[in-house]
């Protein structure tokens, strides 16, 4: 059974994908801003390296955060790229 990007991120990786989205590209300190609650500056630099694990996001080194991010909502919320 093929899971769905929602069902494979966590609620936090879903947040920061927003804000990727919502940024178009963004540094750790940035998604930092912008997220709720409290997180420090490793934990999201290792939530930003999960979700380039998981083929959700990448960096400005392999690809447009921009794009990503948008396949990634697509995939998560049925809306167009």
């Amino acid at each position: 059974m093929v899971q769905t990007l929602h069902a494979v991120l966590s609620r936090r990786e879903r947040q920061i994908i927003d804000i990727l989205y919502r940024r178009g590209r963004a540094t750790a300190a940035e998604v930092m801003e912008d997220l709720p609650g409290d997180s420090s500056y490793s934990t999201v630099r290792t939530q930003l390296r999960v979700l380039e694990e998981k083929g959700t996001s990448a960096t400005s080194r392999t690809a447009s955060a921009t794009s990503t991010a948008r396949r990634c909502r697509a995939a998560l919320f049925g809306v167009p790229r």
